[in-house]
């Protein structure tokens, strides 16, 4: 039966809930060496990055006023995240950093020849001064890691790695309410401890401890980290790497991570549907059980409310004759 059923996929619309978000209605950009007319703005969502139309012309090419900046208007409010900027012509980018509070007015300064080591940002409480101080640091870091490399001077190398890991914590424990924070901690390693046994019990054991602790970093509760690059690879990989390959075992972790996403309405949303629509096109035996356990658990349970009476028929009757 399973080869004859069609389940029901579900199209994620991205309707925005705009509560306590941040209220930008105005960024300007002013742009050293740069020709073009037009840029473009867009952010990170999920596994995908969409372009963020301006408000008043609803084109997601923004283009040049007669002062010579770009200015782009919004006439609701923006999402916290990680947006970047397009440059042309070969589709150069900076990232910058939305958090929740920021001023409605946002100025932003960059060269396009240089825009990671110019950015400058007012009005976003020094989030992305913050950040590049890390990614500037941790990029003279490399090259000087480099030279050593060729040499061979692994002693050199373990320093300059400690000093960039040193800085990192030291941003993400004295910042620890700001979004670069947040991101930061989100990429910082788990450390295993040493355990005793055999060569096998310490794999286990070594496994076990990595996937309990995996999510220890990554705020999950927060709604920055959907507009991330690396939350869905993040995801993934427990899913994919530290989750037994069975229907059980997946419909736990699938549980796990929903219940952290709960505070963020709007990650909670995208994963609900995103596990459900995963699982419908699965062309693995036996997986039909992850698709019947989200849409018996989630779906048939009013905890994915956004869902329209006739498509939550069609998921629960698919789900039923599984």
């Amino acid at each position: 039966m399973r080869f004859l059923l069609k389940k029901t996929l579900v199209v994620l619309t991205l309707v925005i809930t705009h509560a306590n978000y941040s209220q930008i209605k105005k960024i300007n950009i002013e742009i050293e060496n740069y020709t073009y007319t037009t840029i473009q703005f867009g952010y990170h969502y999920g596994n995908k990055t969409y372009l963020k139309p301006d408000a008043l012309t609803d084109s997601d090419r923004i283009k040049k006023q007669n002062d010579g900046k770009f200015v782009i208007n919004y006439d609701s409010t923006l999402e916290p995240g990680v947006y970047f900027i397009v440059f042309k012509p070969d589709n150069k980018f900076v990232e910058i950093l939305i958090p929740e509070k920021i001023s409605p007015d946002l100025q932003i300064r960059v060269s396009a020849l240089n825009p990671n080591q110019t950015l400058q940002v007012e009005g976003d409480n020094d989030e992305n001064a913050l950040f590049y101080s890390y990614i500037n640091f941790l990029n003279e870091k490399r090259e000087i890691a480099l030279k050593h490399q060729k040499d061979g001077d692994l002693e050199s190398i373990n320093k300059l790695n400690e000093e960039a890991e040193d800085f990192k914590k030291r941003v993400i424990e004295t910042h620890k309410n700001k979004l670069v924070s947040k991101i930061l901690n989100a990429n910082t390693q788990i450390e295993i401890p040493d355990f005793e046994g055999t060569e096998e019990d310490i794999k286990f054991k070594s496994w076990k401890y990595y996937k309990n602790h995996f999510f220890d970093h990554v705020d999950l509760a927060n709604p920055a980290m959907l507009r991330t690059s690396f939350l869905y690879n993040i995801v993934d990989t427990y899913i994919e790497k530290l989750t037994v390959q069975h229907p059980d075992s997946i419909s736990n972790s699938i549980d796990f991570i929903l219940s952290k996403m709960k505070p963020a309405p709007e990650t909670y949303k995208y994963y609900v549907i995103d596990f459900l629509n995963k699982y419908a096109k699965s062309k693995i035996v036996g997986m039909d059980a992850v698709y019947v356990h989200i849409a018996t658990q989630y779906y048939a349970t009013g905890n994915a409310p956004w869902t329209e009476k006739e498509q939550l028929d069609k998921i629960l009757e698919n789900a039923k004759a599984l």
